[in-house]
């Protein structure tokens, strides 16, 4: 079942989109696979744990029988027996015995039941990663990611009775898969294809050798009617065939085809010491034959159905043996957002998507999709997974054009990002004043005013030019982990501010954070561009004032003794929401830090205020946007640190609880990648602000071992070992 090759798909509005399928019908599907990813995410997650809960209660409860045993038959070796041949020592003797048998088979029932507990949970992970490449499955066979490449292959068997045929698929997102494709009994390619079936009597030039005593290679009309089709590979805007002279015959043609450009390359193969092997140009005439027969095979290659998925990748690693399926569902709606949040834009119901396909004659059919559904099929995950798919902006509470949506690659325009103002001369469109530059730069009282009229049925829409064509902009390697990064976390509003901006805004006031619907940013600097250390600068003048215990010295920011590069705010004046970034004199910071400097300098704004619950709203929309993975390691740690181990200690609330749900999100994410003690430690604290002892106990003492073989003497060592000691 091959998509439409040509069919181009109309926005709600009537206008064109460069979509040659469905994307809503994928859409539903897409979302019900990645909210089975997450599930599937969450059992695991949480099978380990319990896996390392259990090995941790085995391994005391053997040092438990193996004190008692010892203690046992130190009792009764120390008593005084009497007489090697007496009775006593005798009796002795075996319970001695009777001591060690019963050890042994304690200390195997321990180990037994460990056993089966760990196989019960690593049966249920299995199950669970099956379920991730079935729900695959279900997703890829009725169609494909928007932004994917396929290649079809069918090839002859080696005993020439019937073709193999199956499709491997690529998308710009990570995720490659090959399918088997069935070929039914009434289709061409059900049993082998001689070329005479399709094309009697053809013939083409070919080089052959003449003369009975001096044998020379010349160019002469060949007739290949009896040739067989042995291989087909199909990858849309160019073709390979195959054909041989008969089965397991190394004689016959290769062909390259470009049927879009009407061109044909042929290569004669035979034995190595054949002189007419090898490339040549065919007759103008020949050109068209061999074109019209390879439509009439691609024709009916395109009808195959897909029957089951055979293998699938995503970052390179089989998805079955995926060490975080949170990363696929990340990178898979980081694809979906912007084509979805265009098709919202351009819907003219708030409440659905819509989607429309021209039949002819004055006529289309309309598509739509209610995002109550599709919010519906997520709302049973945990709130840390629900935020994945907030970049879809199927919220209803979202303006639905306060700033342009972030636009899909294929889909951007020249056009600019926001609206321009009107003219002087025309009349104010409401009697509401102008915003000056301050006030647009300050993010206003809950909620913002929009900054574009919102949108009518009969409102104008632009039309987005056309997509390039295929090839211009190739898509990037399957190998990248990541998309392009999104918009960062959109800081809480100002409350603070009531009195009417100044005229300019300071040279030194930054830009506001773009909110979820806002164009995206630059993109991420390259490492030659950006290190850590230029963060931990920047992050100084915050850090520096976070008071912490001397065990906690792994925790707290490393570049203590650096001179703060800008002054706190002073306590009495009220600290703005969004404060300048402090720049090295040295290295100025790039676009991206600053923004991460910006968001966590308001949120120690608020803290300082007293204004918990702003300041750890603020924390928990870092960490759980999409945009904090794209920064460093260190970046992270640092941010997370500023958190967890406050000089303010926060009252207990819902909201800070979320924050540190999302720290641990991002933590553990940084212990699967880097195994580093540090990030075990700062697990542990998250965990223990959750009240969950065990994860916590689990976090510390994994730490513990790896930095014990690391350094034993470190100063870590010691300070994990005090919080193991406190649980």
């Amino acid at each position: 079942m091959a998509p439409e090759r040509s069919m181009t798909y109309l926005y709600g509005d009537s206008t064109p989109s460069q979509l040659t399928s469905n994307f809503l019908e994928f859409l539903r599907d897409a979302v019900d696979f990645a909210v089975v990813l997450l599930q599937a995410d969450g059992r695991i997650n949480k099978g380990q744990i319990r896996a390392a809960t259990l090995r941790r209660e085995a391994d005391a409860e053997m040092q438990r029988l193996d004190a008692f045993t010892q203690v046992v038959r130190g009792t009764i070796e120390s008593t005084d027996a009497g007489d090697p041949e007496s009775a006593t020592a005798h009796f002795a003797t075996r319970l001695v015995s009777v001591v060690a048998d019963t050890h042994r088979s304690a200390a195997h029932g321990i180990r037994s039941r460990l056993a089966e507990q760990i196989a019960s949970i690593e049966a249920d992970e299995a199950l669970a990663r099956d379920g991730c490449v079935k729900a695959l499955e279900v997703l890829l066979l009725p169609h494909d990611p928007p932004d994917a490449s396929s290649i079809t292959r069918v090839t002859l068997s080696e005993d020439g009775t019937k073709y193999q045929a199956r499709l491997a698929g690529r998308a710009s997102f990570g995720l490659e898969w090959t399918i088997d494709l069935a070929i039914p009994d009434s289709n061409l390619w059900a049993q082998p294809v001689a070329v005479g079936r399709l094309a009697p009597q053809l013939e083409i030039s070919a080089p052959q050798l003449t003369g009975w005593i001096s044998k020379e290679v010349k160019v002469k009309p060949l007739r290949i009617e009896k040739h067989l089709v042995t291989e087909l590979v199909d990858s849309g805007p160019a073709a390979q065939l195959k054909i041989r002279a008969e089965l397991g015959s190394p004689l016959g043609f290769d062909f390259e085809i470009e049927q879009d450009a009407k061109v044909v390359r042929v290569t004669r193969v035979g034995p190595a010491d054949d002189p007419t092997v090898g490339r040549y140009d065919l007759a103008p005439t020949d050109v068209s034959a061999v074109l019209e027969l390879a439509t009439k095979l691609r024709a009916a290659s395109d009808e195959f159905p897909r029957r089951a998925l055979a293998s699938a990748t995503s970052g390179g690693t089989d998805l079955r043996a995926q060490a975080s399926f949170a990363d696929v569902v990340e990178r898979l709606i980081g694809m979906m957002a912007p084509i979805t949040r265009e098709i919202s834009d351009r819907s003219l119901t708030p409440t659905e998507l819509i989607m429309r396909k021209p039949l002819g004659n004055d006529r289309r059919e309309e598509f739509f999709l209610s995002k109550q559904t599709l919010r519906d099929k997520y709302a049973p995950l945990d709130e840390l997974y629900r935020t994945f798919f907030e970049p879809l902006g199927l919220d209803p509470s979202e303006a639905r054009t306060a700033t342009p949506p972030p636009t899909h690659p294929a889909l951007t325009s020249s056009a600019p990002a926001s609206v321009p103002p009107p003219p002087v001369s025309a009349p104010p469109p409401s009697p509401a004043p102008a915003a000056s530059p301050v006030a647009a730069s300050v993010p206003p009282a809950s909620p913002p005013p929009a900054t574009a009229p919102a949108a009518t049925a009969g409102s104008p829409r632009t039309v987005p030019p056309p997509l390039p064509p295929p090839g211009a902009v190739p898509p990037p390697p399957l190998g990248m982990p990541k998309p392009g990064p999104l918009p960062p976390a959109r800081p809480p509003p100002r409350r603070e501010v009531e009195a009417a901006p100044p005229a300019s805004p300071p040279a030194s006031f930054p830009p506001p954070l773009p909110g979820p619907s806002a164009a995206p940013p630059p993109p991420l600097p390259t490492s030659e561009e950006i290190s850590s250390s230029e963060i931990a600068v920047v992050v100084d003048e915050v850090s520096a004032e976070i008071e912490v215990d001397e065990d906690d010295a792994r925790a707290t920011n490393p570049h203590d003794g650096l001179e703060p590069s800008a002054a706190p705010p002073p306590a009495e004046a009220p600290a703005p929401s969004v404060a300048p970034p402090a720049v090295s004199p040295s290295v100025p910071p790039s676009g991206k830090q600053t923004e991460l400097v910006t968001s966590l300098k308001a949120a120690i704004g608020l803290t300082r205020q007293g204004r918990f619950q702003d300041a750890y709203r603020q924390f928990a929309a870092l960490f759980a946007d999409f945009g904090f993975s794209t920064y460093t390691p260190d970046e992270q740690r640092q941010a997370l640190r500023l958190m967890l181990i406050p000089k303010m200690k926060p009252p207990p609330s819902d909201v800070v609880l979320d924050a540190h749900r999302a720290a641990v999100f991002r933590l553990k994410n940084l212990t699967e990648a880097h195994n580093d003690a540090g990030d075990y430690e700062l697990l542990g604290i998250a965990y223990l602000a959750l009240e969950d002892a065990e994860a916590a106990r689990v976090a510390f003492t994994t730490g513990l071992s790896i930095e014990r073989a690391r350094d034993p003497g470190s100063a870590l060592v010691g300070a994990l070992m005090k919080r193991v000691s406190e649980i």
